[in-house]
């Protein structure tokens, strides 16, 4: 958010918008970096009871592989933080979790 003028500047100039359009998309990708930040603090997994005694059942998600990211030409950094965002953040909560 500290630098949304100029980068929201160089959006507008290599994609051909106003420049509030261009802040108001480098303003929309933060928050959603933002929020999926916040989301991965809520990680959660799924655990049952077995049917065999002192044997605990859990299921976690983790990350799966490579993403490949594709963007229109008209919100391409506010549609890459919709896609990303969500990745790197559940990579580091996962890091998180396996370290402590």
């Amino acid at each position: 958010m500290a630098r949304k003028d100029e980068l929201g500047e160089l959006l507008s100039r290599e994609e051909g918008k106003i420049l509030s359009e261009g802040i108001d998309g480098v303003t929309r990708a933060a928050h959603v970096f933002k929020f999926f930040a916040q989301e991965a603090l809520r990680v959660e997994g799924l655990s049952i009871a077995s049917i065999r005694p002192n044997v605990r059942v859990e299921a976690r998600h983790g990350p799966f592989g490579v993403v490949g990211l594709i963007t229109p030409w008209n919100y391409p950094i506010a549609i890459l933080a919709w896609k990303i965002a969500p990745a790197l953040a559940y990579v580091t909560s996962e890091g998180l979790l396996l370290s402590s």
